[in-house]
């Protein structure tokens, strides 16, 4: 799974990367610095960057986790009769499917 990209408050562009199978990490493009976002107790299956910048959503087993930008503060979960396999948020906030 290749880097996604937000824009936060900021810094003018991060990048977003799994690393491992459970933590996500980012860097700021602008400073050159880098740490860890977030840890899921379960297994990093993918994850997707709000196209506003407000959000990361990260997968794993039959869940969506969402986590809040620049915080990382965990703001929902969306859980799943299945294995989630995608997730893609519009611009604007107004909708998020999984």
């Amino acid at each position: 799974m290749g880097p996604r990209s937000g824009r936060g408050p900021f810094s003018p562009l991060r990048l977003y990367f799994t690393a491992g199978q459970h933590t996500v990490r980012h860097w700021d493009t602008k400073t050159g610095q880098w740490g860890e976002f977030v840890r899921q107790k379960t297994r990093l299956t993918g994850l997707t960057v709000d196209p506003d910048g407000r959000f990361v959503v990260t997968l794993g087993g039959n869940s969506a986790y969402i986590w809040g930008l620049p915080d990382g503060k965990a703001r929902g979960e969306l859980k799943h009769p299945l294995i989630v396999s995608g997730a893609v948020a519009l611009p604007g906030g107004r909708l998020l499917t999984s």
